[in-house]
């Protein structure tokens, strides 16, 4: 999925609330390689970079905390 304009940080926190209620324990997404604002706001909401690529981002969803 994309989104466009990006920024829509409601969408994120729906998704991962989706996520939590369906019984997923982990959530991945890709942004762009040079979309430095995304990976800021990726790592600042508790996402974790990737070991395998400079643009995907996965969390434990256990630990995630709805807003």
């Amino acid at each position: 999925m994309g989104i466009e304009p990006p920024g829509d940080h409601q969408l994120g926190d729906a998704l991962q609330t989706a996520a939590v209620e369906e019984g997923h324990r982990r959530m991945w997404l890709f942004t762009d390689e040079d979309n430095t604002a995304a990976k800021a706001l990726y790592e600042s909401e508790g996402g974790q970079p990737s070991l395998h690529d400079d643009a995907g981002y996965w969390w434990q969803l256990e630990q995630w905390q709805r807003p």
